[in-house]
């Protein structure tokens, strides 16, 4: 069985045996698009049909003097509309496009969410980092956009002006992806003990670490997965382990843990809690929309720590 699972894990997934790592796996690029760049900047990131995209613009660029600077979501600007590239929006927006397919930069977690999950909106701006947010008009947003790819294709990004000889300044395009198969697959590295580390009562166990410090109970998990959920530490970073009440493991319920890539990507709290948005949360809320038969494929048999003192499975760094 371990053997059978194997294999077909090493199918799905865009594998080669030098490259068993996360980072492999979440592909992240910074472009700078110069407000007085009068063509469009057509990328080399190229993205697959239903790929997990998203885009993150710092910057302001300033449009003239009847607009004034604005960031990445441009401005509602009557003075300016025949300027305007895109007639659906904002003047000065960035815009984002995949062959015929365009969307421009929006105020991200304010007006744009993914989901109707009153908690997990509440998650979500909690663990965004604030200091990458913009404060416009009393509102904190981050200008940028999100989706699923609907074609394949580079990225290819366009100032919503035709007239940018006048502009100066220019943005700070971040962009991540996650291939669907990846997303689907990423327990591949998700490393988990079969029993439950810890035999601490539930306050307790919130306070403490057990296992050699490599395991703690996850705050929220009672609520996204089971009453019995922990986070990895070190080796075990961004592995999330849920158990059921016999105090064994889920592998395969959708209650299960799922492997996070942000915390095994970075050690700092505060852009691993902002990454957990960008590349765990949202991933998850979008491609739970678009596909709701699908669900993420199994922890493998070999992921399985029988004994503390056991190695990571073949998915692990």
């Amino acid at each position: 069985m371990k053997t059978t699972l194997y294999v077909l894990l090493m199918l799905a997934l865009p594998f080669t045996g030098a490259a068993q790592s996360p980072a492999n796996y979440v592909r992240s690029q910074t472009f700078v698009y110069e407000g007085t760049r009068d063509t469009p900047l057509t990328t080399n990131f190229v993205v697959e049909k239903d790929e997990y995209v998203y885009i993150e613009v710092s910057g302001d660029v300033y449009l003239g003097p009847f607009t004034q600077s604005a960031d990445a979501t441009g401005k509602v600007a009557m003075a300016a509309i025949l300027y305007n590239k895109y007639s659906a929006y904002n003047h000065g927006a960035l815009v984002c496009q995949i062959g015929n397919w365009a969307t421009p930069c929006q105020e991200l977690f304010r007006f744009v969410d993914v989901t109707d999950n009153l908690a997990a909106k509440v998650t979500m701006h909690t663990l965004i980092d604030p200091k990458r947010m913009v404060r416009d008009r009393g509102i904190n947003y981050i200008p940028g956009t999100y989706f699923l790819s609907p074609t394949a294709g580079p990225l290819v990004f366009d100032l919503n002006d035709t007239d940018p000889g006048n502009n100066k300044g220019s943005f700070r395009i971040q962009v991540y992806a996650i291939k669907k198969n990846v997303h689907y697959n990423r327990n591949f590295f998700n490393v988990c003990p079969a029993t439950r580390p810890s035999d601490y009562w539930w306050i307790v166990d919130a306070l403490v670490d057990s296992e050699n410090d490599d395991w703690k109970r996850e705050g929220t998990g009672a609520y996204y997965h089971r009453w019995s959920t922990f986070r990895g530490k070190g080796k075990f970073a961004g592995c999330q382990c849920a158990y059921f009440q016999d105090n064994s493991l889920d592998t395969s319920s959708p209650k299960a843990g799922s492997f996070d890539f942000a915390y095994a990507l970075t050690q700092d709290i505060v852009e691993g809690n902002h990454l957990h948005v960008v590349l765990d949360m949202l991933p998850h809320e979008l491609y739970k929309k678009h596909f709701p038969g699908e669900q993420y494929r199994r922890l493998p048999d070999a992921n399985i720590l029988r004994s503390p003192g056991d190695q990571p499975g073949p998915g692990q760094r």
